[in-house]
């Protein structure tokens, strides 16, 4: 009979629950870990191998029965328990219990397998005899001439147990990290970027998620690079070498690894974030959640976000006048014709890599930072503008250039995430480019474009600014189309490589704070003046009615001294000689006056508001909401009238 056993003592401690497997996963979910335990394989064979180089499941009558390979199993496994005093195996949770033989019966049944199996022939008869000198690996291999022996591979168990580890911890790692066709193109960068982190604020990660001992890994001596002791031996390797070499990640995995640990040291996070402790035992964390407390911790997504969203027009149809293309194509036949007009749409995009896949000029018509009513281009038309900044750079002289990597190196020593995309006119010697720049907030607009125009300059200098360019090369080289939200953009090419820089969403909030707080100090200075000369016009127009009323006043003059004289003469000195606020009062019992400024305003009811807000002249009232005149007199007028 061919048999044979092994004890497994774990090294993978945990494994990821499977809950679909049933027994004793079955009582776990999928984000939870199964901790393993000390056990036994054994395996026999069912056939004689010395008689056949074929092994087969069968029963007493050698025919294959799953039932008779079920009844097998169960009889040595009670027979070798009885004998090494051994626990049998007990069923899984919700499965009938397994119903047990006496050490006798199993002996038995065992016997009839025994000569069932060595009365089996099949193939070729190599020896008719039990012959234990017999090579039997020989036996085994030797009818099958086509059919080589295996290899015998010396079996490192410290770099197979941690890649063992590595596979079942980061099963889930590809679920975080799926690359588009433009992420490949960017990869290469990212790598070699990689390798830059330093190895010393990796290796606490990796110690304590992959539970190596802190005297197995260090950091090389003069070298960015992390060693560690397996198989007799230090090994040396770079961030990007550990994962794919040691722990047996591809490339795409390692990235994503690499990102994740480096992202958490960023933040401050500390190695007890990788471990939770379920039913009392310490366990390491889902990759997929520990990614997520990085997310939480630094706002950032692994997947190159922020999130970005753009006004887009995908009106391929719509072209520049046949004149008008010509010339472009003269220049350059790749370059873009669409007049990007109209069919202005809000879209939104889960990355900055999803919006460089999107802005092709062979997707859209072009992009811009503002939303259009009805999807017509103008700055009429503007209805919002999108939190993003978009700034061209349309490099016509070499000694002021400012080229990729230079705008890359300013936005990254701000921590600011940005996407650079070349344009049509791009070249390596001459870089022309677009800089997607996504920020927390938007630049609100509150009033028409011709208001808040000149504040959106000061909001787009200051940004630039930040960026600490030569002001030679943003005058000369930095285009002005910044300034204008409702200027388009042409996609770039599509097989252009885009470049992410390393940062956080570009938080605005002060900046934009302080223009709005500029914006109101000047909107309230333009306010009083405007009120100075509303209210001086106001006074002049009092003047005039009151003039006018004392004149209509005076015809009562004409003629002798009597009654009708005297009657005259009363009305002509009510406006002088009647304070207003007397007047007021018969007709508005709780009117009042109060000062604003230099000047002094009645208020004719309860509440201090517009309807009952008046400016005192001289000889009479403005009231604001009516822009309506009343003197002493036509108070006095009315509050007959009403008596």
């Amino acid at each position: 009979m061919i048999y044979h056993a092994e004890a497994h003592v774990p090294k993978i401690f945990y494994e990821a629950a499977e809950p679909q497997r049933g027994g004793a996963h079955a009582k776990y979910s999928e984000t939870e870990l199964v901790e393993r335990h000390p056990h036994i394989h054994l395996g026999i064979s069912l056939q004689n191998a010395l008689y056949s180089g074929q092994v087969s499941a069968g029963g007493i009558t050698g025919r294959a029965s799953r039932a008779k390979s079920i009844e097998f199993k169960q009889d040595y496994d009670e027979i070798l328990c009885a004998k090494f005093d051994l626990t049998p195996a007990v069923a899984g949770e919700g499965k009938e219990p397994v119903k047990r033989k006496s050490l006798e019966e199993n002996l038995k049944i065992w016997d009839r397998f025994k000569r069932a199996a060595q009365g089996r022939s099949k193939g070729k008869e190599l020896k008719s005899t039990l012959d234990t000198n017999i090579d039997v690996v020989y036996v085994v291999y030797g009818d099958l001439p086509k059919t080589n022996p295996p290899k015998v591979v010396a079996i490192k168990d410290d770099e197979i147990a941690l890649k063992e580890i590595a596979k079942s911890r980061l099963k889930n790692l590809k679920q975080i990290y799926n690359p588009s066709e433009v992420e490949k193109q960017i990869d290469g960068a990212v790598m070699a970027s990689l390798r830059e982190i330093d190895s010393g604020k990796l290796i606490p990660f990796i110690l304590q998620y992959f539970g190596i001992p802190a005297d197995k890994i260090r950091k090389s001596e003069g070298e960015n690079k992390i060693e560690i002791f397996q198989d007799r031996k230090w090994k040396n390797n770079s961030n990007t070498d550990f994962c794919g070499k040691i722990l047996g990640l591809d490339r795409e995995e390692t990235i994503k690894l690499v990102t994740v640990f480096s992202a958490l040291d960023a933040a401050g996070v500390g190695v007890e974030k990788l471990r939770t402790t379920i039913r009392g035992k310490e366990l390491v964390k889902n990759i997929a959640n520990i990614a997520n407390i990085a997310l939480d911790e630094l706002n950032y997504k692994f997947q190159n976000l922020p999130r970005v969203k753009l006004s887009v027009s995908r009106n391929l149809e719509r072209l520049l006048s046949q004149e008008r293309q010509d010339e472009i194509r003269a220049k350059n036949p790749d370059k873009p014709v669409y007049s990007a007009e109209t069919g202005f749409k809000t879209e939104h995009f889960g990355s900055l890599v999803e919006t460089a896949e999107a802005l092709d000029y062979t997707k859209i018509a072009g992009f811009s930072v503002a939303n259009f009513r009805s999807g017509k281009r103008a700055s009429d038309n503007i209805e919002s503008l999108n939190s993003v900044i978009i700034l061209d750079v349309d490099s016509k002289y070499k000694e002021y250039e400012i080229t990729i990597d230079e705008m890359k190196e300013k936005l990254e020593a701000l921590n600011i995430s940005a996407l650079i995309l070349p344009t049509a006119l791009h070249t390596a010697e001459l870089n022309r480019f677009r800089v997607i720049i996504p920020t927390e907030k938007s630049f609100e607009l509150n009033v028409s474009y011709d208001y808040w125009k000149s504040d959106y300059n000061v909001y787009i200098d200051k940004f630039v600014d930040l960026l600490k360019l030569d002001p030679v090369k943003i005058r000369e080289m930095l285009d002005n189309a910044r300034y204008s939200p409702a200027q388009f953009y042409y996609g770039s090419a599509p097989d252009t490589t885009a470049t992410l820089t390393n940062g956080k969403v570009f938080d605005n909030s002060d900046m934009l704070e302080k223009i709005y707080q500029e914006c109101e100090r000047i909107n309230v200075d333009i306010k009083l003046k405007n009120q100075e000369k509303d209210y001086l016009a106001a006074k002049s127009e009092i003047e005039i009615y009151a003039n006018n009323q004392d004149e209509d006043l005076s015809k009562f003059d004409i003629g002798v001294d009597n009654d009708k004289a005297l009657t005259r003469t009363v009305f002509k000195n009510i406006n002088s000689t009647i304070y207003i606020l007397e007047a007021a009062k018969l007709r508005c019992p709780n009117s009042k006056i109060l000062r604003e400024g230099r000047y002094q305003i009645l208020y004719t009811g309860d509440l201090e508001r517009d309807g009952n807000r008046n400016l005192i002249a001289s000889r009479g009232v403005f009231n604001f909401a009516k822009r309506k005149i009343r003197t002493a007199f036509d108070f006095l007028k009315d509050y007959i009238w009403n008596y």
